[in-house]
């Protein structure tokens, strides 16, 4: 039976994160009926609801205490593994995340945008922290389908982690310059492309019910679909000059105004919802939709990553802050403007040829956001023709991450029959 951990997950209060997760356990199960997918998760108890009471375990990275004794149960059981081998077992099987990891026959990294500095370093460090056990337990480890870099403080040590990953994929052309950057060579990694791509959207008739709940007529006009985040609300509040409005009454103004000349209803779909309020995308949702006098909904309800990607799928255009909101709606044929606030965005967007579609947030005005919005309502046909010419490459790219896994496998079973 193949084994598989993910590491790298940061919660299914994140509907990208979880996305990821479930796209590759999905892929995984279909290629390799007889496996076992178990997720390292630092909220377990949130999680088992969306992936089940079996398919998760503890993650250590975000607690320094246990890091720390992670860090002491590996080291022991490098002593012990051949004096003691039951011991050494023994040592391992008090922690649920070592005992999973030391059993796995490949351990796949699937966090996002996290092997950066972007965040700071201690966010680079925790994502680290798998990477390192891993190794140390001599299992193969593949890092799949990330944005990786761009690296300042932690490239030294980045690059001596990733050199001894069994394959590395990256999801767009500016991950592969990044890695250049820090000098490496062996893996050599691969362009291939989000694993959230590949995720089906819930049927129509769950739509339709979701819909209803959130208060809007399912047979209405199609609505302009929005995502925004605190994170994009930080980048541009801080960066703003005093005389400047605050980005929920930029983000406000801008929608009244296109909502009005395209005659087109709004609603925001919050893709992040926690853990805590500060990062609850329906908090500054609800912030800008009470600074507008157009018709807006704000879907409040706590829904799944299938769920969140079947109304995104219904909506005549969007603008999206969350990344993966933008994946959602790319796979599902929907125009879009992206409001980025870090290279993954601008890397993946140019992956379906539009590049020209993506906005500063954190120097985003109004006039930017009309302009853009009204460009893309009056050019719909032409940017879905470009998704439609690019959708099958990047789909094909999605399901080649498991190639991979493949090779690994296969190079474990010619070591093992040497």
């Amino acid at each position: 039976m193949l084994k598989l951990l993910q590491t790298g997950t940061y919660s299914s209060w994140n509907k990208g994160d979880a996305a990821m997760q479930l796209s590759l356990r999905q892929l995984v199960r279909h290629r390799w009926p007889d496996s076992r997918v178990t997720i390292s998760a630092p909220f377990p108890d949130h999680d088992v609801a969306l992936y089940g009471d079996d398919a998760v375990v503890s993650s250590g990275r975000r607690s320094a205490t246990r890091i720390l004794a992670q860090f002491a149960r590996v080291a022991a059981w490098r002593v012990m593994r051949d004096r003691d081998p039951e011991r050494a077992e023994a040592i391992l099987a008090a922690d649920e995340e070592l005992a999973a990891m030391a059993e796995a026959d490949v351990v796949v990294d699937l966090s996002g945008d996290m092997l950066t500095d972007d965040y700071g370093p201690h966010v680079a460090l925790s994502h680290y922290h798998p990477l390192i056990l891993a190794h140390a337990l001599e299992r193969p480890v593949y890092v799949c389908a990330q944005s990786i870099g761009p690296f300042r403080q932690t490239g030294p040590l980045a690059r001596f982690l990733l050199q001894r990953c069994a394959a590395i994929t990256v999801r767009d052309a500016l991950s592969l310059d990044n890695l250049a950057d820090i000098d490496l060579q062996t893996p050599t990694p691969r362009q291939s492309a989000d694993l959230a791509f590949l995720l089906e959207p819930v049927d129509d008739d769950r739509v339709r019910e979701l819909w209803q709940r959130a208060g809007r007529d399912p047979d209405g006009p199609a609505p302009l679909g929005v995502s925004v985040s605190g994170i994009v609300q930080q980048r541009h509040d801080g960066a703003r000059d005093a005389d400047q409005p605050a980005f929920a009454e930029t983000m406000a103004a801008a929608l009244d105004e296109v909502a009005a000349r395209w005659d087109v209803p709004v609603v925001f779909v919050s893709h992040v919802t926690g853990p805590t309020e500060d990062k609850d995308d329906r908090v500054i949702s609800r912030e800008v939709a009470s600074h507008m006098s157009a018709e807006v909904t704000v879907v409040t309800d706590d829904l799944r990553p299938d769920e969140v990607k079947g109304l995104i799928g219904t909506c005549r255009a969007f603008i999206g802050a969350r990344m993966h909101a933008n994946i959602a709606a790319l796979s599902t044929g929907v125009p879009i403007v992206a409001l980025s606030y870090s290279h993954k965005t601008p890397g993946i967007m140019a992956t379906w040829g539009l590049e020209d579609r993506v906005i500063d947030a954190a120097h985003v005005d109004g006039p930017t956001l009309t302009k853009a919005l009204d460009a893309l309502l009056g050019s719909e046909d032409e940017v879905r023709a470009t998704m439609a010419a690019r959708r099958d490459d990047v789909l094909a790219g999605s399901r080649s991450n498991l190639d991979e896994i493949d090779a690994i496998l296969a190079s474990a079973h010619a070591t093992s029959d040497t």
